[in-house]
């Protein structure tokens, strides 16, 4: 998403340069000359957001406002790293317009590269500028935790182009994926709860739908995060927003125990970047358990000390230095914020970075600290096939013809329609209620299935 962002001098060097998720940020409005950037070898057009493909979508407000040619921003759920091997695991919004929402991320790995001190990274061959976050800090996170590499294990990967009607929404999105991330851990928070008597129409997924913003216009529906953070489809999301948005939906779903949870914002000092710093920020975040709110610009810095190649933000003077809902983020990153903005250009459909490790990353010691089977709620994919269409591989069902494993219902019917059997699957192992009907339509016989193993 995009709007006019015009020129703005900070009333200090270390505010914070946060405008529209989506916004044309440009910084480097001073008088000095232009400096030229270095040699780089990851695009050939280091200045433009990455074409439209088949996978992915991006938005395009009908008045930018400035040239397209300059850099946009998006929003993307940070959930893993690996330092030893300059990685990033990123989860985003944008790339799975074919495939839709998909409730187990297939965390994608992108390099990290530092640029005239800021914190870069690729995706899918275009470079991109981190320039903040939203923190997500819930109560049980666990700040001792500091290991080389990590991921956070069953973050959702939801669609921001699931309606035909949305349009720059990877903000809210990609809090949605945080929201059912939490779920697992706080029942409360997942949508299934919330909008109970409150979803519409009968598409797919409907309440992860009226988490993000509704299905149909008008956009957006009352509850959603997209309205908790005042995002629109013709302008997206002001980073602000993000952080109140957030705040909001806990409150409201939370009630009083929203007050153990900490929204915060953290930010590169434009004035005297430490992409080093911020890197270290973001990771320990992570590790930490708390939910992270990436914000990139597309594109590449053009030097250090305010000049980038992206375009303006505008900062109200009103939140220099502000903090909503937790404490100023002192430990990386430079200046942290209660106002923030990422633009929604989406990022390029099957994301490219280096190869995820052969070894597994290390993951949760208490698995319960983000699961607890018996509390948890979930929209499964709506995705039913024939069951003779299964197969089995290793353990694990496939659907035949196809690499990854099966999300979804496996159905067997009788020769008049009617159905006989019915299995849930999540990833590729029998998991949820298997249901066999008799003939007249009455259930004969349930059977509960856990990760592949039926119930006593």
């Amino acid at each position: 998403m995009i709007m006019n962002a015009p020129c703005f001098f900070p009333p200090s060097p270390r505010a914070w340069l946060f405008a529209s998720i989506g916004a044309l940020l440009t910084f480097g409005c001073g008088d000095d000359p232009p400096v030229e950037p270095e040699p780089l070898q990851e695009s050939d057009s280091l200045n433009q957001p990455p074409p439209e493909t088949t996978e992915a979508r991006y938005d395009m407000p009908s008045n930018p406002g400035s040239s397209l040619s300059e850099p946009l921003g998006h929003c993307l759920v940070l959930a893993g790293f690996d330092k030893n091997r300059e990685q990033l695991l990123l989860v985003d919004p944008g790339d799975n317009l074919r495939t839709g929402h998909d409730l187990f991320a297939d965390l994608a790995p992108h390099p990290v590269r530092f640029v005239r001190n800021y914190l870069t990274t690729v995706i899918d061959d275009t470079p991109a500028t981190v320039f903040g976050a939203v923190l997500v800090q819930p109560p049980h996170r666990d700040p001792n935790n500091k290991p080389g590499a990590w991921r956070q294990t069953g973050m959702p990967d939801l669609s921001q182009h699931a309606s035909p009607a949305w349009q720059n929404f990877c903000a809210p999105t990609s809090a949605a994926n945080l929201m059912l991330f939490f779920a697992k851990r706080q029942p409360k928070l997942h949508p299934r709860r919330t909008f109970l008597e409150k979803v519409e129409g009968d598409s797919p997924n409907p309440f992860l739908n009226r988490l993000i913003a509704g299905f149909d216009n008008p956009l957006p529906k009352s509850g959603s995060l997209a309205a908790h953070m005042g995002s629109s489809v013709e302008n997206g999301t002001t980073g602000l927003g993000v952080q109140e948005g957030v705040q909001a939906y806990l409150r409201e779903t939370l009630g009083s125990d929203a007050g153990k949870w900490q929204v915060t914002a953290t930010s590169e000092n434009m004035e005297n970047p430490d992409g080093s710093a911020l890197h270290e920020n973001l990771c320990a975040h992570c590790a930490a358990g708390d939910g992270i709110l990436l914000f990139i610009l597309w594109g590449l810095p053009t030097s250090g000390g305010g000049e980038t190649s992206s375009s303006t933000a505008t900062a109200n003077p009103a939140d220099d230095g502000q903090q909503s809902g937790g404490g100023a983020e002192s430990d990386g990153g430079g200046q942290s914020s209660g106002t923030a903005s990422a633009n929604d250009g989406s990022s390029p459909g099957s994301p490219k970075g280096t190869p995820l490790p052969d070894e597994e990353f290390p993951e949760e010691k208490d698995p319960s600290r983000f699961h607890n089977p018996e509390e948890e709620l979930e929209d499964r994919p709506a995705v039913i096939v024939d069951d003779f269409l299964l197969e089995e591989r290793g353990g694990l069902w496939y659907k035949k013809g196809e690499s990854k494993p099966f999300n979804g219902k496996g159905r067997r019917s009788y020769p008049g329609g009617n159905k006989l059997m019915e299995i849930p699957y999540r990833n590729g192992k029998k998991h949820g209620t298997q249901v066999i009907w008799g003939v007249d339509g009455g259930v004969i016989r349930k059977v509960e299935w856990s990760e592949g193993k039926a119930g006593r």
